[in-house]
């Protein structure tokens, strides 16, 4: 009814990599939100870095009080979830240093935030980077472009339509 208030979408556009590390295959996610998809496309990455960049040229809408979980609108129309780690909003913000405020303009390859691995793996916490379009419905094709190491900038994600 209200098409017309809807941003237009590329017909094709990039989400490139946040971090520097490993897909993960969702089986191996220990979250059944996550796994499942249910709440969009998901892609998991092992991080081999302590540094989350970002993804997309976009905005961003909301950052958890405990900065595990940032919420971004792209220039080209997703809205993406980045989501660190896998309960590790128990963690109260423990291990986490943001460089973003909600608002703020964000480009591709820009620091965002900061995280201890280290401390979230000796205390068993799952340092699993998440990457989910909320709004995969909307595109006709998202395809996962790498299957193992990914590179910061790398384009890892490719949606049409």
């Amino acid at each position: 009814m209200f098409n017309f208030l809807k941003k237009p979408m590329d017909k094709k556009s990039f989400i490139y990599s946040p971090v520097r590390g490993k897909l993960k295959d969702l089986s191996e996610v220990d979250d059944e939100a996550f796994r499942s998809e249910k709440m969009g496309k998901t892609v998991a990455i092992e991080p081999l870095e302590n540094t989350i960049y970002a993804p997309v040229n976009g905005v961003v809408k909301g950052i958890f009080p405990t900065c595990q979980s940032i919420s971004i609108v792209s220039d080209s129309g997703q809205n993406i979830l980045l989501h660190i780690g896998v309960n590790t909003h128990l963690l109260n913000g423990t291990g986490f240093i943001s460089h973003i405020h909600k608002d703020d303009k964000i480009t591709v390859g820009k620091r965002m935030l900061e995280i201890d691995r280290e401390m979230m793996l000796s205390n068993d916490y799952d340092p699993t980077i998440l990457l989910i379009i909320t709004n995969s419905s909307d595109y006709q094709d998202i395809k996962v472009l790498k299957d193992n190491l990914v590179q910061v900038k790398d384009e890892l994600i490719l949606i049409e339509g």
